[in-house]
């Protein structure tokens, strides 16, 4: 008995698929194909996926913002249409009397403010804030520091520039220690912080701010971030918020349009369910493409079978056992099924690197898609799975042939 690995065999395999290129190469195609498109169809969803996390990662995950609006339903006496205002009070009931809350900032946004340093000037809007920002947006710095405790509790006229600031008021001078003018109050520089997609606003202490400019007590936002970060947990003290403003303010805690939350970790969970079953969805299309191409192999293996009915009664009248009768068989259908795989792997990777590395050649802004590139361990696990499927496929019109008695195979026609 010839052995699985006789290069007599290899001889004979080749010499088939050169008789029968169109069919080979229709059935390889076939294989190919449905590995390529399994690639870019998974490509595809983990950079729509990655883009996604992208999004979520420029603040920290277990983020809460809670801002007030205009009540839309009359509560306990006080009609609807009613402005609800956050102050600084709503900030300290927040900070002392509800738990499980990790970092919390009252935040006021001043629109476009000139700024100006010697004969630079520009126009920025200003992002008032307590330290714990730094931390709830994820704020990188490259120089010097952010804003600390103590600028809260004096009051300090200190400020935290962006890079794209620096650039454009200070040009290459060290802009720490320097004063910037704003409104005609002169703010020390004492940190410059990465730009976050161009965004990040100057910073200055929110109690500066109120002292100098608002002279109230007002606040526009408060971001906070949990402990814990929990789904149940993040619902929880969300809820627990909307309770207590809705107490001191009267309004319906029912009421969204009075109080708006946003919870980071609540849609990001969401975000990641649709994922889920996008990319279930994918793998089903991507199963249905493998499945015609393992029926196509099986469709050529019964083929070959058939046109090589008498030459295996031949074989088999000559002492071939079953299992070389099958093995020959089986040899073919793996080489096809490995080669076309193979190839389609490479073809599908690839094009998902050379579709990243345009991307970034080209500058796109690629927020929404990023990195869109194929685990190879899931690549090469449905190559292998491609295989076996191939093998059974074989199988079938191998064992078939087997079973063929030499008499038979001789008479057909």
């Amino acid at each position: 008995m010839k052995s699985l690995f006789d290069i007599e065999v290899w001889y004979e395999i080749f010499i088939t698929i050169k008789k029968n290129k169109l069919r080979s190469f229709l059935t390889s195609f076939s294989i190919a194909w449905g590995i390529f498109m399994l690639m870019i169809l998974l490509g595809s969803g983990n950079g729509l996926q990655n883009g996604a996390k992208k999004e979520f990662q420029g603040d920290a995950l277990n983020t809460i913002w809670v801002w007030t609006r205009t009540t839309s339903k009359a509560y306990d006496g006080y009609p609807k249409g009613r402005r609800i205002k956050l102050q600084n009070e709503d900030f300290h009931i927040i900070k002392n009397e509800i738990a499980n809350i990790d970092q919390l900032s009252a935040n006021y946004y001043m629109g476009a403010t000139p700024f100006a340093y010697k004969n630079e000037t520009g126009s920025y809007s200003i992002f008032c804030c307590y330290p714990a920002t730094k931390t709830i947006d994820k704020i990188d710095m490259l120089e010097g520091r952010f804003l600390n405790d103590l600028d809260i509790k004096l009051k300090r006229k200190v400020i935290v520039i962006s890079k794209k600031v620096k650039e454009s008021l200070f040009k290459r001078e060290n802009a720490l220690s320097k004063y910037i003018i704003i409104k005609n109050v002169p703010f020390k520089v004492v940190g410059v912080a990465d730009d976050k997609n161009d965004e990040t606003s100057p910073m200055i202490p929110f109690t500066t701010y109120q002292s100098i400019f608002q002279k109230t007590n007002r606040i526009h936002n408060l971001s906070l971030t949990t402990k814990q970060i929990s789904l149940a947990e993040s619902e929880t003290l969300e809820q627990e918020i909307r309770n207590r403003m809705a107490h001191k303010h009267h309004f319906d805690p029912t009421d969204t349009r009075a109080l708006g939350t946003y919870n980071n970790y609540a849609s990001f969970q969401r975000t990641m369910k649709i994922f889920i079953g996008i990319k279930l969805f994918i793998w089903l299309i991507g199963f249905g493409t493998l499945m015609a191409g393992i029926v196509g192999v099986s469709n050529i293996m019964l083929i070959i079978v058939k046109e090589r009915t008498k030459e295996i009664g031949i074989r088999k009248a000559l002492g071939a056992k079953p299992f070389s009768i099958i093995a020959l068989i089986l040899q073919e259908s793996i080489f096809l099924t490995i080669t076309a795989g193979f190839i389609g792997m490479l073809f599908g990777a690839g094009t998902m690197k050379l579709v990243q590395l345009i991307m970034e050649s080209m500058q796109v802004d690629s927020s929404f898609f990023v990195d869109p590139t194929v685990d190879m361990r899931v690549a090469i696990s449905a190559t292998i799975m491609l295989v076996i499927a191939g093998l059974i496929a074989g199988y079938i019109p191998a064992r078939k042939a087997a079973k063929v008695s030499p008499i038979e195979a001789l008479r057909y026609e």
